[in-house]
C-alpha cells in the first residue's frame, strides 16, 4: 500500500481554511461596485470631452418610446438639432465643408447632417404642396355671378 510522504501531511495541516460566506459576499460586493464605477467614470469623461451626455440619446429614446435596437439611425443631440434648424431657417442646403464643420462641432456624423437637411427640405415641399391644394379647394368653392 502506498503511503503519503510526511511532507504532504504537513502541507495538509497548514492549508488555509475556506473563506466564510461573509468574506465571499464582501468580495463580490467590491467586485460589483468596481464594475459599476468604471462605466460611470467613462460617461463622466466622455461628457467632459464632448459636452453631451452620451446616455442622453438613450434616455430621450426611452421617453419617446423609440427602441434604439430596432432603428438603425441615432438620435441627434439637441444642440446640433437646434443649430441645424437655425441654419435651415437661413438656407435650405449647405456645402460639404459646412456639413463637415457642423459634424465636427456637434459630434454628429456628416450623414446625419445631410439627412437632416434632406428631410427638412422634403417636409417644406410637402407642406407647400398641401397648403397649395387647400387654397385651390377653397378657391374652387367660390361662386362668381
Amino acid at each position: 500500500m502506498d503511503s503519503f510522504p510526511e511532507d504532504h501531511l504537513m502541507e495538509l495541516a497548514v492549508a488555509p481554511t475556506a473563506p466564510s460566506y461573509g468574506d465571499l459576499l464582501e468580495a463580490q460586493r467590491e467586485l460589483l461596485l468596481n464594475h459599476m464605477q468604471k462605466p460611470q467614470e467613462l460617461v463622466a469623461v466622455q461628457c467632459k470631452l464632448t459636452g453631451v451626455n452620451p446616455l442622453s440619446q438613450e434616455m430621450a429614446a426611452g421617453a419617446l418610446s423609440i427602441k434604439i435596437g430596432k432603428r438603425p439611425r441615432d438620435l441627434i443631440n439637441p444642440k446640433a438639432m437646434q443649430y441645424m434648424q437655425y441654419v435651415f431657417s437661413i438656407k435650405d442646403s449647405i456645402s460639404k465643408r459646412e456639413t463637415r464643420e457642423i459634424s465636427a462641432r456637434f459630434g454628429v456624423t456628416s450623414t446625419q447632417v445631410r439627412d437632416f437637411f434632406t428631410v427638412q427640405r422634403s417636409r417644406v415641399r410637402k407642406l407647400a404642396r398641401l397648403s397649395g391644394e387647400r387654397s385651390n379647394k377653397s378657391d374652387s368653392g367660390l361662386v362668381i355671378n
